[in-house]
C-alpha cells in the first residue's frame, strides 16, 4: 500500500489489510481484545482525563456508533490493537501513522493555531475522527459477517443502519 506520502492512506489500506486477514482469513480467531478506557484513580484531574481518553480513541461520537450498534466495543478494541501494530516503531509498530495519535494532533493544533488557521485544523481532525468512525464501523461489521461468508455488502450493512451514518455526519462534535 502507497499514497503521495505514504502515510494516510497508506495506513489506512493497511489497518484494512490487517482486519481482513484477522476477522475474514481467522488469523485472530478466538482472540480477545482489551477495551481501551481510563480509569478515574489513575487521572483524578478531570482535564488530564479527557486528555487520556482522546489518547485513546475515546470520544462523544463513538459512543453514539455504541447506542447504534454496541457490539462497535469490540470493534474499535480489536481496530484500536491493529492501530497500534500498524504504528510507529516507538510505540512496537510497523513504522506507519497511529490514527489516534493523529486525531489528537490535529486537535492540539487547533487548540493552539491563531484564528485564521483553525477552519483547517477543525476540517483535518473531522477527516482524521470520520475516517477511525468508519474504521470501528468496518471492523464491527466483518466481525459480524465474516462468518457468514460477507453474505451482504459493507455499503447495505450501513445502509440498513441509517442512524450510524447520521451520528457520523456530526463529527464535528468531537469532544
Amino acid at each position: 500500500f502507497n499514497c503521495q506520502m505514504g502515510k494516510g492512506r497508506t495506513t489506512t489500506g493497511m489497518i484494512v489489510a490487517t482486519l481482513m486477514q484477522d476477522i475474514v482469513h481467522g488469523r485472530a480467531q478466538g482472540k480477545e481484545f482489551p477495551v481501551l478506557t481510563v480509569s478515574k484513580e489513575d487521572f483524578p484531574d478531570e482535564e488530564e482525563a479527557l486528555e487520556e481518553e482522546h489518547r485513546l480513541g475515546n470520544y462523544k461520537i463513538i459512543e453514539q456508533i455504541y447506542k447504534y450498534i454496541p457490539e462497535a466495543r469490540e470493534g474499535k478494541a480489536h481496530l484500536d490493537h491493529v492501530i497500534d501494530l500498524c504504528g510507529t516503531p516507538k510505540e512496537g509498530g510497523t513504522g506507519l501513522q497511529n490514527l489516534r495519535e493523529c486525531i489528537q494532533w490535529a486537535e492540539e493544533k487547533f487548540n493552539f493555531e491563531p484564528k485564521m488557521k483553525k477552519p483547517f485544523w477543525k476540517q483535518m481532525s473531522q477527516n482524521f475522527i470520520e475516517r477511525y468512525c468508519y474504521l470501528i464501523v468496518f471492523a464491527t461489521y466483518l466481525k459480524e459477517r465474516a462468518p457468514r461468508d460477507l453474505d451482504i455488502s459493507f455499503v447495505l450493512w450501513l445502509d440498513i443502519r441509517a442512524e450510524v451514518r447520521r451520528s457520523e455526519e456530526h463529527t464535528s462534535e468531537l469532544q
